[in-house]
């Protein structure tokens, strides 16, 4: 995965650990996982050029999805929890993809259809 990040986004020990099960980090370059969901921290991780490259995964889709997409990262939402109600803006950011569980990462069209550059 030349270039391409991911960034995990709260999912704690949990996302860590399917990310480590599902064997995904070796797509990425770097993978990253951060506790809070600032737009600075996103900013630091999702650089301006080339944003397409990072993959942001997390289970907010009014926050975390939306920083993301507003950067021009790849989004995927994890509907799932105690946010699964927490629908996206009807006329916001969209995530680019949504799975119901962090184990169903891989089945996205993200990593099917060679999304990320």
């Amino acid at each position: 995965g030349k270039g391409r990040r991911m960034l995990g986004v709260k999912g704690g020990k949990k996302m860590q650990e399917e990310v480590d099960r599902l064997n995904v980090r070796g797509l990425f370059e770097r993978v990253i996982f951060a506790d809070t969901k600032s737009k600075e921290l996103f900013a630091e991780v999702i650089p301006t050029v080339e944003p397409e490259k990072t993959l942001a995964v997390g289970d907010r889709a009014q926050s975390e999805i939306v920083i993301a997409k507003s950067l021009g990262a790849i989004a995927v939402w994890v509907q799932t929890g105690k946010f699964a109600h927490e629908l996206p803006e009807p006329t916001g950011h969209q995530p680019d993809d949504i799975i119901l569980d962090i184990g169903d990462l891989l089945d996205s069209w993200v990593f099917s259809s060679d999304q990320l550059p």
